[in-house]
């Protein structure tokens, strides 16, 4: 066996248009998360608002983790290549990376409640028992696994006798949030959200970027990164088919959650998040579309550089956003819970994004991993790996 069996890829083999995609999703969860981090509990959104709000609903809410979630799968399959070539066992090194990134999410929930890394370490266990299976076989578990959500809260609708979230509940929960948010210590703020992210884990809807894991694993399979070039045809022809169904789903669904609540039949009700939530995912391979075919195009590398950038320190830059957004926010921070709307809060994910990419620039001359990427995968090959970037 050679020696390099179980070490990570070195910088020098890593895939430009990877780091941008990736760099990409981070931007776009941090335009999501800060509206989600200033809005929530509060009065819906008005005027302005209201409409910069339905535009983050449109163009970026769901579009980003389902974005994250093709590239968990497509570099699932990378690394089933990268150990198959240098004769390695794949499933302990595997599940060490998995093992160590389900403590990072359960320790970031402290801060974002409904944060997405631990779903996708323990959804990443499921895809050892597949790393063999047949593409008909990606393909049913896909379907099933995207249709179960829907389907099982359909019949939990249909038989619920749960009245214990009343219209009073839910107020007195919103005031509790608005209260520890806007007033509240960081000791107050970490238990509160400890209990909230206990009290939601739960849910059928864990299953949801499951679906798009296989997806990138059909497409790393396919080897769509390392002989891009060739696949141009056909992602220029995807591009304006998941333009269209992305935003025709949406725009078709989004009207019935305006409706009163008595019009949709209780079984039904599942149905228009989930169809939601299907346009939202196509049209993240949209933008996936878009930038695939600008990394072909060198007169775009200069700007997407910056991208690739924070891509390249993406757990790094995602952990800190939620850091630099509560203490902004929060009462045990600046204090600007429930004073900063979407309209000018979009200036702001702007100034923390460009803050990002000079940052990241400046150590990837200087490192060749993100601190957080190092110590994962330090943590996950069991001995310190080299920082420094060869100069």
């Amino acid at each position: 066996m050679p020696s390099h069996a179980n070490e990570p890829v070195p910088s020098s083999e890593r895939i430009l248009a990877l780091d941008v995609l990736r760099g990409w999703a981070v931007f776009g969860m941090l335009v999501v998360n800060l509206g989600y981090f200033s809005q929530l509990a509060l009065d819906p959104p008005a005027g302005s608002d209201a409409i910069a709000a339905a535009l983050v609903q449109l163009l970026a809410d769901d579009k980003f983790w389902t974005l994250f979630s093709v590239l968990f799968g497509l570099g699932f399959a990378m690394q089933l290549d990268r150990a198959a070539a240098r004769e390695s066992r794949f499933a302990p090194v595997y599940m060490r990376r998995l093992l160590i990134l389900l403590l990072v999410g359960l320790t970031h929930a402290a801060l974002h409640p409904l944060e997405i890394l631990h779903r996708y370490a323990l959804l990443g266990f499921l895809l050892l028992p597949l790393r063999r299976a047949s593409s008909r076989t990606l393909v049913i578990v896909g379907l099933v696994s995207l249709l179960a959500p829907p389907v099982v809260q359909g019949v939990g609708e249909l038989g619920s006798t749960d009245t214990s979230v009343t219209p009073g509940s839910a107020l007195q929960r919103q005031a509790d949030a608005v209260r520890v948010y806007s007033e509240g210590s960081l000791l107050e703020l970490l238990t509160y959200n400890v209990r909230r992210f206990q009290r939601e884990a739960a849910d059928i809807r864990v299953l949801a970027p499951f679906p798009y894991f296989l997806l990138g694993f059909y497409l790393g399979r396919r080897r769509l990164l390392e002989s891009l070039a060739s696949h141009l045809p056909l992602i220029r022809r995807a591009r304006w088919w998941t333009l269209g169904l992305g935003i025709g789903l949406q725009a078709a669904v989004l009207p019935v959650f305006f409706l009163p609540p008595d019009i949709v039949p209780p079984v039904a009700r599942p149905l228009f998040p989930a169809l939601l939530n299907l346009g939202s995912g196509i049209l993240g391979i949209f933008y996936a579309c878009v930038i695939l075919i600008l990394v072909q195009h060198a007169g775009w590398i200069r700007w997407l550089r910056g991208l690739a950038a924070v891509g390249r320190l993406a757990l790094t830059n995602y952990l800190l956003q939620t850091v630099l957004i509560t203490t902004l926010l929060y009462g045990y921070g600046a204090g600007f819970y429930g004073r900063l709307g979407i309209v000018t809060g979009l200036p702001v994910a702007l100034l923390i994004f460009l803050l990002q990419v000079i940052s990241s620039r400046w150590w990837i001359r200087r490192f060749r991993f993100g601190p957080v990427e190092w110590l994962w995968r330090s943590a996950t090959y069991g001995r310190p790996q080299p920082l420094r970037a060869a100069m």
